[in-house]
């Protein structure tokens, strides 16, 4: 073997080693920049039941409009409504009694409970020109309106109760709404979107 072919089998065998050494270095960065997924990274975090996905805030005016589209969306032969009004909750609808309509009016005192549903205490009521007890007014009403599953009425302690934590929202029952705050007077309603 000359010499001249003893340095070109050197030069191989060194170049062949950088090439070696580059390929390493390369492969280690690779791993380095790249770590292996370990299980946990695909595991979703638990949502913690006893807090609010989200927190809603709004008015009366918007809220008088999501309850007035879930209330269009019964089939009650007579039709009701119920609505924030300045300082109280009302519900309307109207009776035939011998072919006259005679509206009603019931205003309420709205309290948030502390399962985030609302307690509406009877404040006073109008029907036409008649006068009616408070309990008989609202066993009359239960009777005759065909009311929405999270709308209770109980005449005898003159209250009604909104279960809001029991709307229905979408098809997915799992979601559910709850008062946090609701001040009438500041126009201001807080409500928490909760996940069970």
């Amino acid at each position: 073997m000359t010499i001249q072919e003893k340095k070109w089998k050197t030069a191989f065998f060194i170049l062949l080693s950088i090439i070696g050494i580059l390929f390493i270095l390369f492969f280690i960065s690779i791993l380095r920049l790249f770590p292996t997924a370990e299980g946990d990274l695909f595991e979703s975090q638990p949502i913690h039941t006893g807090e609010a996905l989200f927190t809603i805030e709004t008015d009366k005016q918007r809220f008088n409009q999501f309850i007035g589209q879930l209330l269009a969306e019964t089939e009650s032969e007579v039709p009701y409504l119920i609505e924030f009004g300045d300082s109280n909750l009302q519900l309307r609808t109207r009776f035939d009694i011998m072919g006259q309509e005679i509206p009603l009016v019931i205003y309420f005192n709205p309290e948030v409970e502390p399962n985030g549903d609302l307690r509406l205490m009877v404040d006073s009521f109008e029907l036409g020109l008649f006068s009616l007890p408070v309990d008989r007014m609202l066993m009359l009403l239960n009777d005759i309106l065909e009311l929405e599953h999270w709308i209770i009425i109980y005449p005898t302690e003159e209250l009604v109760e909104l279960k809001v934590s029991e709307i229905p929202l979408g098809e997915d029952e799992r979601m559910s709404l709850r008062f946090n705050t609701l001040d009438m007077k500041e126009d201001y309603i807080e409500l928490g979107l909760y996940y069970h």
